[in-house]
């Protein structure tokens, strides 16, 4: 048996040690194109052949055109063998945190490297598994870090399955890398229709740019008006909160200081349209959040969906 003073994998033939030690001594064969790792400089052949590549190649002019707002951010000494991706994660998510609260409002999502070996022979290929882009505007909190580990077992899941049935082998997770994109930050003004009907939502039809305050009115007096989308229904209640510090449109970063103004929690989500849906209908999105309040314990919540327009955004009334 001859075995890997590195690594500590163990092989029947000299042979197969020797050409497993290449992989340790020299740098492996990378697609600039993919960004993925391959063990032989034959298998980057075959991978730069595959159509799936060349889709990539012709996308590349796209996202050089962002490299100016996006920057990958690795974290530092990160390997795991353990098979858990959602333990991996929770390991490393004081890093991610850190990384992601020194930054501006943001988009970011977390890159997991999974290296899976060839049970055949010693082939390794490094893959790389993703959340979507979720947007950040607050400090990452609890909610965030299980978003990011559910978006990415269920990748590993996927990816695993399908490798698996090639006669590849899990070996390790090799590094996390954080990809972020700057952002303007969002501010509610002027009406938007919801992309679909639904009695779930209460959406103020207001001609001016303070549709947040008229959504926080509207859910927190909403319940029992005939004509809930008529702004002036809630004019009689503007008095009752203390909107110092407010500008119009708002900000999402200021919703913190309308909850220290009138000690009510205010949760801020977005529409998610889900993979492969093409319809308009209330089943193709899905809530996704873009801010949680820390005051979770407090009873007097609100929920507002901000919805994008063409240049603009305007916030919705959640019916709880």
């Amino acid at each position: 048996m001859y075995v890997c003073d590195v690594c500590e994998k163990s092989f029947s033939r000299g042979t197969a040690l020797a050409n497993h030690m290449k992989s340790h001594t020299n740098p492996r064969p990378t697609c600039e194109t993919c960004n993925l790792e391959f063990n032989t400089p034959s298998r980057l052949t075959k991978d730069l052949a595959t159509r799936s590549h060349k889709l990539k190649s012709e996308g590349q002019g796209l996202h050089s055109h962002f490299q100016n707002v996006i920057r990958e951010i690795s974290l530092k000494h990160l390997k795991s063998r353990q098979s858990d991706i959602s333990q991996f994660v929770r390991e490393n998510s004081n890093q991610i945190r850190t990384i992601l609260n020194g930054q501006a409002p943001v988009k970011f999502k977390v890159i997991v490297k999974v290296l899976f070996r060839h049970n055949s022979d010693d082939d390794h290929i490094t893959l790389p598994i993703s959340t979507p882009y979720i947007t950040k505007l607050d400090p990452i909190s609890k909610t965030y870090m299980s978003q990011v580990k559910r978006d990415l077992t269920k990748e590993f899941e996927v990816l695993g399955e399908k490798f698996i049935a090639s006669n590849w082998a899990f070996q390790e997770f090799r590094k996390i890398v954080v990809e972020v994109c700057k952002i303007n930050v969002l501010s509610g003004s002027s009406f938007i229709d919801m992309p679909f009907k639904s009695v779930c939502y209460v959406n103020p039809k207001n001609e001016d740019n303070e549709c947040f305050k008229w959504a926080i009115l509207a859910s927190l007096h909403g319940k029992g008006i005939r004509n809930p989308n008529r702004v002036s229904n809630y004019a009689q209640f503007i008095d009752e909160y203390n909107w110092e510090g407010i500008g119009f449109p708002t900000p999402i970063h200021q919703v913190s200081e309308f909850e220290r103004n009138n000690s009510i929690a205010v949760n801020v989500y977005q529409l998610q349209r889900r993979e492969n849906s093409v319809g308009d209908k209330r089943e193709d999105f899905e809530l996704k959040p873009l801010r949680i309040s820390d005051d979770y314990l407090n009873e007097k919540r609100v929920h507002l969906l901000l919805l994008e327009g063409e240049g603009h955004w305007h916030y919705v009334a959640i019916k709880t």
